[in-house]
């Protein structure tokens, strides 16, 4: 998991184009204005030379993976630069993403995103004759089969406004070494989902509601550069939590398996409200 605490994001206008420009560090908040300065100066460097060269294209793409500390383009992982508004430890880090939702990043627990579950085609033809399980039956009865069969496994199903999250444990689970693949095949996960997990290196999880759910705008107004809130953000937060109190993310369904627990855990049921049963999911 790559979450930088210091960062600046800023929006370049070069050439009569637009460029959304971020820098990171680990280490200092000088450290990353520094690489900003960096990027903008090849940025410009680039666009004031012969760039339609392939060697000159090279060279600009291989500075920019230098500054984002990508040497190797066999392990490359993506660094999230997003408001850090709580660190549970070094497997748990709570987030707020560019449209101000509270995102759980975890290494801790293995988290599924699934929009939708294809049934068996014997299902979806008894369902033409008004039969035949749901597709979260189905769902259900693939999570009882895989736990079934390791016994070292556990899941917890939960149902989302728009399809499926499931918690996976009882092991460990990494996001990019594959030892996933025959949950996520069995449980139809979203493979855009999968791929951000591999990339980042981490599962992630929205704790709170969309805000178009709630009535209100996705665009959340910009920090400043250096990634400080706005009076118009902290307007927006406060309206956003007063209306996300009246709503759930998720509502836990059932679980199969291993029983686990861990704080995460406890944090994510709590956040998402999913023990609400009587609260609309959004």
């Amino acid at each position: 998991m790559k979450i930088a605490p210091y960062w600046e994001r800023r929006v370049h206008k070069l050439a009569g184009m637009s460029f959304r420009i971020r820098a990171f560090s680990f280490r200092s908040p000088q450290e990353a204005h520094e690489r900003m300065l960096a990027k903008l100066q090849l940025l410009s460097d680039f666009y004031s030379s012969s760039h339609h060269e392939e060697d000159s294209l090279s060279r600009f793409r291989r500075s920019l993976r230098e500054l984002d500390e990508q040497t190797n383009p066999e392990s490359y992982s993506v660094v999230t630069t997003e408001q850090i508004l709580q660190c549970m430890d070094e497997q748990n880090i709570i987030t707020r993403n560019r449209y101000g939702v509270q995102v759980l990043n975890t290494t801790n627990l293995c988290i599924l995103d699934v929009d939708s579950f294809l049934r068996p085609w014997k299902q979806r033809l008894f369902a033409l004759f008004g039969g035949g399980m749901s597709a979260e039956s189905c769902l259900l009865a693939a999570a009882r089969g895989l736990v079934a069969r390791d016994e070292r496994l556990g899941l917890r199903v939960y149902r989302t406004a728009r399809g499926w999250r499931i918690i996976a444990g009882g092991r460990s689970f990494a996001p990019d070494d594959g030892s996933t693949a025959p949950l996520q095949s069995a449980l139809q996960v979203d493979p855009l989902y999968a791929r951000l997990c591999v990339s980042q290196k981490c599962w992630r999880a929205r704790l709170t509601p969309k805000p178009y759910r709630l009535g209100m705008p996705c665009v959340f107004p910009e920090p400043t550069e250096s990634g400080e809130m706005t009076p118009d953000a902290d307007r927006w937060i406060r309206l956003y939590e007063e209306k996300s109190a009246r709503v759930a993310v998720c509502r836990l369904v059932d679980s199969f398996g291993v029983d686990f627990s861990s704080s995460a855990l406890d944090l994510h049921d709590e956040a998402t409200r999913a023990l609400h049963s009587d609260l609309p999911l959004g």
